[in-house]
C-alpha cells in the first residue's frame, strides 16, 4: 500500500510535534495541525483498496519524499515517530510492530510531499 501526504513541514518531526509548554518543555498534547494531519492518514489509509488484507506482523513502513530544495527537506528518520502514532490505531498493530525505514527524497517538488508504504515483512 502507497499512501502519497502533504509535508506540512517541521510541525511533523519528533522535536516539534508536541505542544511546547512553559520553561519550553514539550507536553503530552499534540499541535492541532499535526493531529490534523495524523487523521487524514489515518483516513487514507482505510480508503485504500489494500486496506481490508490483513497485515502480518512485524509491519514495514517506508518513508520517502517529494522537496522543494535541499535547504527544506527534513530528516526522514525524524517524521517516523509522527508516522507510526498515526499507523498504530488504524493498522491495530502496536507501533512497537511496526518497521520503520527511511527512504530517498527528490528535489524540484511544488508541493512537497511525503509517499508512505506500507507492507507486510
Amino acid at each position: 500500500m502507497e499512501i502519497t501526504m502533504p509535508y506540512i513541514g517541521r510541525a511533523l518531526s519528533v522535536n516539534y510535534y508536541k505542544i511546547t509548554g512553559k520553561g519550553g518543555r514539550h507536553t503530552n498534547k499534540t499541535r492541532p495541525e499535526t493531529e490534523d494531519w495524523m487523521f487524514q492518514l489515518g483516513d487514507r489509509v482505510r480508503e485504500h483498496p489494500e486496506y481490508p488484507e490483513l497485515f502480518g506482523v512485524p509491519v514495514i513502513v517506508e518513508l520517502n519524499g517529494r522537496f522543494v530544495d535541499r535547504t527544506s527537506t527534513p530528516d526522514l528518520h525524524n517524521l517516523g515517530k509522527v508516522i507510526m502514532d498515526a499507523l498504530e490505531p488504524v493498522l491495530g498493530i502496536n507501533d512497537k510492530y511496526l518497521e520503520f525505514r527511511s527512504g530517498k527524497f527528490e528535489l524540484g517538488c511544488i508541493p512537497p510531499e511525503l509517499i508512505i508504504s506500507i507492507k507486510a515483512r
